[in-house]
């Protein structure tokens, strides 16, 4: 698994448990390395498997890199993976945080299944293929039909859980007097929303979430008030 230093240093920050606070960085990745070993469970013919953690590596962009090995059954029939990572933490009132994962599963001597997407409402399942012989072939196409199909799940559901954006979107649509106009907002605010998810997730641009999220809030007020001060304005 590989997880960003947000990550760990948030599970840490928000730990309720007794235990006195790390002292190292290094202290950090090796508790983190716990916590995920609890929060992500593989399960064999649906019998859970029982993780160990073999090697923790650091890396210079502040990403983590933890090796984990699951042992059990031998040739399963099916393995479904599921994580509920920083789920139990709210950094809003009905609001959990989320960390949602890029998978790539392969069956010994098989091509790999890339850019699977594992996150608390979408577990990864995998079937594996014990009787016919592994091809000779060094990689498989995309599954770019099960791919789209998470991703847009996935979205939508987080368009839909954040109230945040739907608030900003609200108060962005009061502002339209025509049809017209309702398209150039809603048009620009997801542009503007993949633009900057984007530059996040290629590790282009990142901010700190206490800039961010305080930013968010301010701008949904802003709007807000622009539309009941200076309507005329604002509209159109």
């Amino acid at each position: 698994m590989r997880v960003s230093g947000e990550e760990m240093l948030v599970a840490e920050a928000f730990d309720v448990s007794d235990k006195p606070k790390a002292n190292s960085l290094e202290e950090v990745r090796q508790r983190h390395g716990q916590y995920l070993l609890r929060h992500l469970r593989v399960f064999a013919d649906e019998r859970r498997l029982t993780g160990t953690s073999l090697k923790i590596e650091a890396l210079r962009n502040e990403w983590v890199v933890y090796q984990f090995e699951f042992t059990g059954t031998t040739r399963p029939v099916r393995l479904r993976i599921e994580k509920d990572v920083l789920n139990e933490i709210e950094f809003a009132p009905g609001n959990s945080w989320e960390a949602s994962y890029i998978a790539r599963i392969c069956q010994q001597d098989r091509p790999a299944h890339e850019g699977l997407l594992l996150s608390r409402q979408q577990p990864l399942v995998f079937d594996c293929d014990w009787t016919s012989a592994a091809p000779s072939v060094a990689a498989a196409p995309l599954d770019r039909g099960r791919i789209v199909q998470q991703y847009v799940h996935h979205g939508i559901g987080h368009i839909l859980s954040g109230y945040d954006h739907l608030l900003f979107v609200c108060a962005l649509v009061l502002g339209a007097v025509t049809f017209w106009n309702l398209v150039k907002v809603v048009t620009a605010f997801t542009l503007a929303h993949t633009l900057t998810l984007t530059l996040s997730v290629l590790n282009i641009v990142r901010l700190p979430s206490h800039i961010v999220e305080p930013m968010i809030a301010g701008s949904i007020v802003f709007v807000a008030v622009a539309n009941l001060l200076c309507p005329q304005r604002s509209r159109g």
